[in-house]
């Protein structure tokens, strides 16, 4: 059997390697693109907290939830007073509200989890 040239092996070497990082980098995104996807995200857990049954929470950790709500809800009025001052256009407000309005409501549903 005749010797196999150098280049050739370094070639073959190279095309493998180049092979094998796609392999990995494709699998990487698969993988990424799985965990990341919010289609994936509904199908490990509902899709809202209060869907869920609730859940044990010690007491430092409801104490904690329940004042987090309370002090939100004593911060949204300077928030938006503030936001109000430096904004005019209405859309921009409604939505600034609406968002104040989802994370109270998210910080709420955290606390009713608990038992």
């Amino acid at each position: 059997m005749p010797p196999v040239p150098i280049a050739a092996t370094l070639s073959a070497v190279h095309g493998f390697r180049i092979l094998l990082a796609t392999v990995c980098a494709g699998t990487a995104v698969w993988a990424f693109a799985g965990v990341a996807s919010p289609a994936s995200v509904g199908l490990a857990a509902p899709a809202h907290p209060s869907a869920a049954a609730k859940q044990y929470c010690k007491a430092a950790v409801k104490k904690a939830r329940k004042a987090a709500v309370a002090r939100y809800k004593k911060q949204m009025a300077a928030q938006r007073r503030a936001y109000f001052r430096t904004t005019r256009t209405p859309k921009l407000r409604a939505a600034f509200v609406r968002k104040q309005n989802a994370q109270l409501k998210a910080l709420e549903r955290a606390l009713k989890l608990c038992k």
